[in-house]
C-alpha cells in the first residue's frame, strides 16, 4: 500500500472519531474530550502535510494521477477547516464554563420543599 493510501486511511480515521466526539450531546462533552479532538486535529493537519509530501514527491510522468491526488488533498483540507472551527469554538465554550464554575462554583439545587419546613422551622412554628 502506498504512503498516500496510507495517510488517507490515518486521516480518515482521526476526522472519524473527531466528528464522534462533536456528535455527542452538548452537556456530555467535556473539555479533556475537546481538547483529545484538537490534538487529533493537530494530527490531521501533520497528516495533509505528508500527503501533499507524498504528491510532490509522486512520479511526474503520470500527470493524471498528480492532478487527482492533489485535488483529493485540497478537498481533504476543505473538510477539515469546519471541524477545526467547530472544535475551537468548543474549546472556548467549556473553558468558559470552567472558568464561571471555578469562580462561582456548580449551581446546587435545593432539595424541593412543597411545604415550607425550612421556613416553617425558622419562623418557629
Amino acid at each position: 500500500m502506498s504512503g498516500f493510501a496510507t495517510y488517507e486511511r490515518e486521516l480518515s480515521s482521526l476526522t472519524a472519531q473527531i466528528r464522534s466526539i462533536l456528535a455527542s450531546p452538548l452537556p456530555d462533552r467535556t473539555l479533556p474530550q475537546i481538547m483529545s479532538a484538537s490534538r487529533m486535529l493537530a494530527q490531521c493537519d501533520g497528516l495533509v502535510a505528508a500527503l501533499l509530501v507524498t504528491v510532490e514527491e509522486c512520479d511526474q510522468s503520470h500527470p493524471p494521477l498528480v492532478k487527482a491526488r492533489t485535488n483529493k488533498v485540497n478537498r481533504l483540507k476543505e473538510e477539515l477547516r469546519p471541524l477545526g472551527e467547530e472544535v475551537k469554538g468548543e474549546v472556548r465554550r467549556l473553558s468558559n464554563r470552567e472558568d464561571r464554575e471555578e469562580l462561582f462554583g456548580k449551581a446546587q439545587e435545593a432539595p424541593y420543599d412543597p411545604f415550607g419546613e425550612k421556613l416553617m422551622s425558622t419562623m418557629g412554628a
